[in-house]
């Protein structure tokens, strides 16, 4: 990997990879929901819809895309809570006409179509909210919002239908201004090139970014009670279920929290695949996954059963994460986590398009690189992995999400085995 940067702050991450054909373009800026004003909840999502509706060159949408298209190329854009991607994957041959591409969605937008957009998105939110009565039924969504109820983690990166309805065209522009600086971007790039021959074109296309750091009022969300919430659907017959741990965010502490969702359950392993299917085939999967943020994170176990059986999922999965709190890993368990988490890394660093984003948002986070977290990875102990566990696997702290038919007896009980077996 290669690093450079431009006088005005902008940082380069360039992944030279001969063996392909093709380019992965990131422009990944450091700015995503959380940067967002409470009353301005989604803008930042917002203005990345809105960045791909018209451009100076290209003055309708349809001209963008027809352009995207004369290169055989993608072109896509993501905002999470805390960054925000443009990114355009497109053949070698392009990479010039590609990198220009980003800088005029970056530096020319029109914003021709806004209140056709603002359509857009509030059609897009009927994947998070309940249209019939606003209340947010995702469950991922509606955990963090109730894990981290007053803090703008706990809002969905697409915002709320009321504050997206308030947006204007001054609040975009002024949004772009504050946050669209260099010295918060990063330009990952991944495929077959050479920096040294496109140095020049990044630096004419890219030099006129405004330069300086983001604005940023980030908070740290505090701690909420343990709770269970329902997201009522009584025509199912069976019952999802999220148990959510807030936990430490990103750094070498989140290393080995990555390494405790592998030791309960990555790729058909795990100690909630073998407790939840092979031992008692109480359900047909059991998994977990981690998200971490600069100074927050949590740990999410998952798994969905007929609704009776509920409780028997939830004092299994909670005598799970008792045992793995009071006894930490075993030596074969922490050393298959490790090659799992390696693994994924290294994956990782096999495409030009996972390459660049990984790398670039590395880069733009001040993390350590994907070869820099595998050394990590290896060096990390039982003893840290076990401090972890015993820090984040808390009733106290919980957020249980369950998605299904209301059942009060089954709650109850599911709550009650859920204290008794994870009980502080």
């Amino acid at each position: 990997m290669k690093q450079a940067s431009l006088s005005n702050g902008l940082r380069i991450c360039a992944i030279e990879m001969p063996a392909v054909r093709h380019v992965s373009i990131r422009l990944i800026v450091g700015a995503g929901s959380r940067d967002d004003p409470r009353e301005k909840a989604g803008i930042s999502h917002f203005v990345e819809h809105l960045l791909f509706r018209s451009t100076e060159r290209h003055p309708h949408e349809s001209a963008l895309r027809a352009h995207v298209a004369s290169m055989g190329a993608t072109m896509n854009a993501h905002t999470t809570k805390e960054s925000t991607t443009l990114e355009i994957d497109v053949s070698a041959r392009h990479v010039r006409a590609a990198l220009r591409l980003i800088a005029e969605v970056l530096l020319t937008p029109t914003f021709n179509g806004l209140e056709v957009e603002r359509r857009i998105v509030l059609e897009e939110m009927a994947h998070v909210y309940d249209e019939s009565d606003g209340t947010i039924w995702a469950m991922e969504e509606l955990g963090e919002s109730k894990l981290w109820p007053y803090n703008m983690l706990g809002i969905p990166v697409i915002g709320e239908p009321l504050t997206v309805l308030g947006i204007t065209l001054d609040d975009v522009k002024q949004y772009l201004a504050r946050h669209y600086r260099a010295g918060g971007m990063v330009l990952a790039i991944a495929g077959a090139f050479e920096l040294d021959a496109i140095m020049k074109d990044i630096e004419a296309l890219f030099g006129s970014l405004p330069p300086g750091a983001p604005e940023r009022s980030r908070t740290t969300p505090g701690s909420k009670a343990a709770a269970l919430h329902l997201v009522e659907n009584r025509f199912a017959t069976r019952c999802g279920m999220r148990m959510m741990f807030p936990c430490a965010g990103y750094g070498p502490v989140g290393i080995a929290g990555a390494l405790t969702m592998f030791v309960l359950g990555s790729n058909g392993a795990g100690r909630l695949h073998d407790v939840l299917r092979s031992r008692t085939g109480i359900a047909y999967a059991g998994d977990a996954d981690i998200t971490l943020y600069a100074d927050a994170g949590k740990l999410t176990v998952h798994s969905d059963v007929k609704k009776e059986k509920l409780p028997q999922l939830v004092e299994a999965v909670s005598r799970t994460l008792r045992d793995l709190r009071d006894r930490g890993p075993s030596p074969e368990e922490l050393h298959a986590a490790k090659e799992s988490y390696c693994f994924m890394l290294e994956a990782m660093l096999g495409t030009p398009a996972s390459a660049a984003q990984a790398e670039g948002l590395a880069l733009a986070t001040n993390e350590p690189s994907l070869d820099e977290e595998i050394e990590l990875t290896r060096a990390a102990t039982a003893a840290e992995v076990w401090d972890w566990c015993r820090a984040t696997l808390r009733a106290k702290s919980a957020q249980i999400v369950v998605n299904g038919p209301r059942e009060e007896d089954d709650l109850s009980s599911a709550w009650r085995s859920f204290e008794t077996a994870l009980g502080d």
